[in-house]
């Protein structure tokens, strides 16, 4: 079931009028994605002061076409994934604050990252996402980059510890050293799979050509050879993006 958002992304009131004193709001709504481990959902992703929750309405497919790809996915990459826990888990003082922005009465699974149990957070400039270590997997939450500034904001006042483009934020200075050496040292670098299927697509595609350009590969085999690349190389495109959209 699809869980409502009372408010777009992004519209979050992160600063409410109070007897003439500029409060933060307690729930910012950062969008309708997110990407945990392997899985990629479409739902609600709100952050909180102490939690994250990452809603699960509808499970993402790259390309209805690739179906068979990402059944092929499915079997031979690694394929890891949170199963979220009923909505209404929710603790009722959060699903109840006036200032919850999800709809109630929705019963879609939902994962909830406590705050505690999370180093930090790491954002890169330019990359329009967030990204975080729970569960030992790596977990993407996409944002538009109009609201960037404005989930920094939120995230800041909040106290979440995070590398926001380089700056370090609610973190020590010895905890900011040690945050960007695990930054620098691979923590959130992709396995780069995606890239690697692609380029063998793109060698299978064009190697009968040049074979053919260099005189080495003539007809009757030229015709074969050339579709057999051209076949093998596209579904090896074709898989390179089923990948890539799992992170890969």
């Amino acid at each position: 079931m699809r869980c409502k958002r009372k408010i777009p992304p992004g519209d979050w009131g992160i600063f409410v009028r109070m007897e003439s004193e500029l409060s933060v709001s307690k729930y910012f709504s950062a969008g309708k994605q997110s990407l945990i481990g392997t899985e990629r959902w479409d739902g609600d992703v709100v952050f909180g002061s102490d939690a994250i929750y990452l809603f699960q309405s509808r499970k993402i497919v790259f390309r209805r076409s690739l179906t068979m790809l990402e059944k092929l996915a499915d079997r031979v990459l690694t394929v890891k994934g949170i199963e979220g826990r009923d909505s209404k888990k929710i603790p009722p003082a959060v699903r109840n604050d006036p200032d919850w922005p999800v709809e109630k009465g929705d019963r879609c699974p939902v994962v909830t990252v406590p705050r505690n149990a999370i180093e930090f957070l790491y954002h890169k400039k330019l990359s329009g996402k967030l990204q975080l270590i729970y569960d030992g997997m790596t977990l993407v939450i996409p944002h538009d980059q109009a609201d960037g500034k404005n989930l920094k904001a939120f995230l800041t006042a909040t106290g979440w510890p995070m590398i926001w483009d380089g700056e370090a934020v609610n973190l020590s200075p010895e905890q900011a050293t040690a945050c960007q050496e695990k930054i620098k040292a691979g923590m959130f670098h992709a396995s780069g799979l995606s890239v690697l299927i692609f380029t063998t697509g793109v060698v299978l595609c064009m190697l009968p050509v040049l074979l053919m350009m260099s005189n080495l590969l003539h007809p009757p085999f030229a015709g074969v050879a050339l579709i057999l690349g051209w076949g093998l190389g596209l579904l090896s495109v074709g898989f390179a993006a089923v990948a890539w959209s799992r992170g890969l």
